[in-house]
């Protein structure tokens, strides 16, 4: 990690949990431990970095072929899901068992 992303990871870690802390207080919600309370700006600080860090230039449109996506569909449309059975309604039963 670069300096640039470990004070961007720490500004947007201090800044969501100020918000939560705050949100907390408004709400009336008590979090005890310490997973609970860095659990969500960690995540959120991490996302952040994923996507700063994601290189869109690299990424190959080319290599993404929409056909073999479009196959994928077609073939589940030719599976049967449901059964056209008409005895299904006949196994409904309503009464109480026998016991």
């Amino acid at each position: 990690m670069t300096i640039i992303n470990i004070i961007i990871f720490l500004s947007v870690f201090i800044l969501v949990l100020w918000l939560q802390n705050n949100d907390d207080l408004k709400q009336g919600i008590t979090r005890t431990t310490l997973y609970d309370k860095v659990k969500i700006p960690i995540v959120s600080a991490l996302i952040v970095i994923i996507i700063k860090d994601f290189n869109y230039k690299d990424f190959n449109y080319k290599d993404f072929n929409y056909n073999n996506c479009m196959t994928m569909f077609k073939s589940v449309e030719t599976i049967e899901i449901i059964p056209n059975n008409n005895n299904v309604l006949n196994a409904i039963y309503t009464g109480p068992p026998d016991f």
